[in-house]
């Protein structure tokens, strides 16, 4: 019944309000998707429809501190925040990141297809290697430019539901 009221979109949303909801709001958002998404295929399904990888890996990026990249390309939105009086907290200590990946992972794990869809977008692998800490150029952003979206949802197979067991 949750999710057939829009509820998977409402927590989603909330855990990218970064100048609206504090940390500790959005992370119990982020609890609260993984929770309903680990082992539940109709979960995933929905938020694999919705792009909500996506949205979780464009999320993880904008969480890094201002020292990376992936920041410096929503300065810009974050600045136009603060001048409306927003105050945006910082992830210094990569909570917010760790339940991100949580998310991330409990939408896809053991779903073939959500995999494969996570493998076939650009920001899914990057995910990876920068939660892993593996060496990557901190001076260029993980997320694609402007554009690369047809691209990318070219390259990504449509989803159907898996065939009943």
């Amino acid at each position: 019944a949750f999710v057939a009221v829009g509820g998977l979109e409402f927590l989603l949303g909330c855990a990218a309000q970064r100048s609206v909801l504090t940390r500790r709001v959005r992370a119990a958002c982020l609890q609260m998707l993984a929770k309903l998404a680990l082992g539940n295929v109709s979960v995933q399904l929905r938020l694999l429809d919705m792009g909500a990888v996506r949205t979780l890996s464009s999320l993880y990026f904008a969480e890094f501190p201002e020292s990376t990249a992936a920041d410096v390309k929503n300065r810009e939105m974050e600045e136009e925040e603060e001048e409306k009086g927003a105050e945006i907290e910082a992830d210094t200590d990569g909570k917010i990141r760790a339940h991100i990946i949580q998310a991330m992972d409990a939408a896809v794990c053991d779903h073939v297809a959500a995999e494969r869809k996570f493998c076939a977008d650009r920001r899914g692998p990057k995910v990876v290697e920068w939660g892993l800490g593996l060496p990557h150029d901190p001076t260029v952003a993980p997320v694609p430019e402007e554009g690369d979206e047809e691209e990318d949802a070219a390259a990504v197979p449509p989803v159907s539901p898996p065939p009943p067991a």
